[in-house]
This record gives C-alpha cells, structure tokens and sequence, in this order.
C-alpha cells in the first residue's frame, strides 16, 4: 500500500495529490493561498500577516527528520509576503503515543541510550496533565553529562559550554507538567539549532479559548453525515492502494476525548441517545463513568467545555480549516488530511485549504537520510542534513 513517499516520487502520484490541494511545490502552494475566512486564531496569536500557515506536531522532547522538515519549511515562509507561519505543539494527546513525548536517546558506541523524563505509568495520560518529578529531570541530566564524558566527541569544551545552557533549560522547569517542559525545551533547541523558532501556541491553549468549539458544533450537528463521508473518503484510498493513516469510524463516534479526573486516563467518548437527547459518554478503566449533555434538537459542546479535559481527535485540520490559509504536513497527516477535506467540502461545505509537504519528505522511508536527533546535534555543535 502506497504511503506519502511513494506518491511524491511518481508523477501519478503528484497528480493526483495535486488535483486534492497538496502540493509539493512551495511556489504552487503559495499562488494557491487565500484571506482565512475567521481571524480569531490570528488574533490570539498575535500575528500580523494575513496569510497564516500552520503546521503541528506532538509537543516532543526531542525530534527528529521528518518533523524538523517541517519546521525548516516554516521557517522558509517567514519571508513570503503576507504569510505568517506558526505552529501548534499538541500537548492533547497521551504521552505514551509516541516515545520521544516522554524521553530521548544518546548515542555511543554504536547502541542508543535511552533517557526518559516522565514518571512510570503515565503514557495513557495527556502529556498536559502529567507532572514530571525533580528528582527524575535531575538524575536524566546527571546522566547525560556522564554520557557526553564517555562519548569520543571532538570538541569536549563546545559539548560543554552547550550542555551548561542545555541543562538551564532542565532546571527551570523541573517542576512543570511534561507539555510545558517540552515546549520549553522545544523552544530552545529551535531557536539554538537554527537561529529561529516559529509563533506557536500549545494546542490545550487554543481548546481553553473556544477557538474550535463553533466548528465542533457543527461537526455535532452532522454526525451521519460526518461518518458517512470520512469513511467514504477511507475506501476511495483504499482503492486507490493508498494507506489512508486511519481507520474507519463507527457509528456512536464523536470528534472528542475525554481525560478522566480519577487516574487521568485520556478516554474516547461516544454518542449515546437517550429519551431524544444526546449525551458524550466515556467509561474509564477505574469504573468512573462520565456523561456529558450535548442538547436535544440542536447539539452544543458547553457543558463538555466548561470542564477544562476535554480535547479534538485527529479531525482537528478540520476544526481549522477556516482559520489558517494552508497547513504544512508531515507522512501521515498529509495522507489523513484527504479526508478531512472530503469532509470540508462534502459535509461543511467549505473549500478546504491547500497542504505542503515538505521536499525532504520524498526520501524514501526505507533508505532514510543519515540523521541525528536535535538535542544530540545541537550538544554535539553538528549541522542537521535533511535533504532540502
């Protein structure tokens, strides 16, 4: 089954993500944006163009190729006339979902060390809602330091002039949740890595002011509609031999999860209907079970919003779609996002915005570049090769 490399590395493949809006030409992606409809994004992060350009990515400690891909073309838009790029860590999702959420690795003497910040037993709770252990950051970063002695790096004096501002980065927020800490570090190794970080917000931020609420009420309001059409959108790539990067939904779905306020387990919630009016329903594996009043004729997510644990699922490019001019996508989401612009068009009505992909992106994921990851390049003082 055809993933996004291969379609970039085929002329039919091209096309026919072309003929969806996803370029991979900067300058076709560019002459295809448009004035968001709703500014309301724009205004709470502060940015002057007029054009702005998204991209997200899981709030990570560390990262590697293909997200830096992304932020490297960000950082190319920042000179284009009216476009203002920015991007949103997602701090909404389990810290388990990914392994660099909750720790990196150091290299030496041809095997990977791994350093993990987060306390056990967290990796079914949001990365927002985890709280890191002081005495844990610390004991990652006396073993990093023991680590950078043993490696055989040939500017002993540079890897340590680098890990003492590093390591300031460490303390400071020691005692924060890990979405926190991440960014922060997020933030520095940008900014000292390749002399410039883009606007960016915290995705739990963005949920905390209502900024998608209008759109996930109608999402509410056209749930068969919604369901129907994405997993249409699922069996035409299919078809297509095209690995769509998500699965069909079921009928009860609703666009929303749910973290439980016992053990802080991220629930999915489910559509329940009882004597005509809807409820978002959830039960937790500590049998706390959660209902939450959605409306009888006419579906609204206030009761569920004023409780401050809920978040989107990966429909989130369409809750966005009328706030941004284009999004910057990754492997997966470029692929995930043909569905939701069938959504767009087919259940919202809306003219979904064009996508680019990254060049560096076309690189085979069964020969990949040579690449280390950002904190290890950065303590290193090595130049990050992407391919662009």
């Amino acid at each position: 089954m055809q993933l996004l490399a291969d379609l970039l590395n085929s002329e039919q493949g091209l096309a026919f993500l072309a003929s969806r809006g996803v370029f991979c030409n900067r300058a076709e992606f560019n002459a295809a944006l448009a004035d968001p409809v709703r500014f309301d994004l724009s205004k709470l992060l502060d940015l002057k163009s007029s054009k702005p350009v998204c991209s997200g990515q899981q709030v990570y400690v560390d990262y590697q190729a293909s997200v830096l891909a992304k932020v490297v073309v960000l950082q190319q838009l920042q000179n284009e006339k009216e476009i203002a790029p920015f991007f949103i860590w997602h701090d909404t999702d389990r810290s388990g979902s990914d392994p660099l959420i909750t720790k990196f690795e150091w290299p030496m003497n041809q095997k990977s060390y791994p350093l993990k910040i987060a306390p056990p037993a967290q990796g079914e709770v949001e990365t927002r809602f985890v709280s890191l252990q002081p005495d844990l950051v610390l004991k990652v970063l006396e073993t990093l330091k023991n680590y950078l002695f043993q490696s055989k790096l040939p500017d002993k004096k540079l890897v340590s002039e680098r890990f003492e501002a590093f390591k300031e980065v460490f303390l400071n927020y020691r005692e924060a949740s890990l979405s926190n800490f991440n960014f922060e570090v997020t933030n520095f190794l940008l900014e000292r890595q390749f002399g410039w970080k883009p606007a960016s917000v915290l995705l739990s931020f963005v949920v905390d002011n209502g900024v998608l609420n209008e759109e996930i009420n109608y999402a509410l309001n056209n749930l068969a509609g919604f369901v129907r059409v994405y997993n249409a959108a699922i069996e035409d790539l299919l078809k297509r031999d095209i690995d769509p990067q998500v699965r069909l939904l079921n009928e009860d779905y609703l666009p929303l999860y749910y973290s439980c306020e016992v053990d802080g387990r991220r629930l999915r919630m489910n559509h329940q209907i009882t004597k005509n009016s809807h409820y978002a329903v959830a039960k937790c594996k500590c049998n706390r079970e959660y209902h939450f009043y959605l409306g009888q004729k006419s579906l609204s997510l206030d009761e569920l919003a004023q409780t401050g644990r809920w978040s989107p699922d990966v429909t989130l490019p369409v809750f966005l779609n009328r706030h941004v001019s284009g999004f910057i996508m990754g492997k997966s989401s470029a692929l995930y996002g043909l569905v939701m612009k069938e959504i767009l068009a087919k259940v919202f009505e809306q003219k979904p915005v064009p996508f680019l992909v990254p060049a560096a992106l076309k690189q085979s994921p069964k020969d990949p570049p040579e690449f280390d990851s950002l904190i290890y390049s950065y303590l290193v003082g090595k130049e990050i090769q992407l391919g662009t």
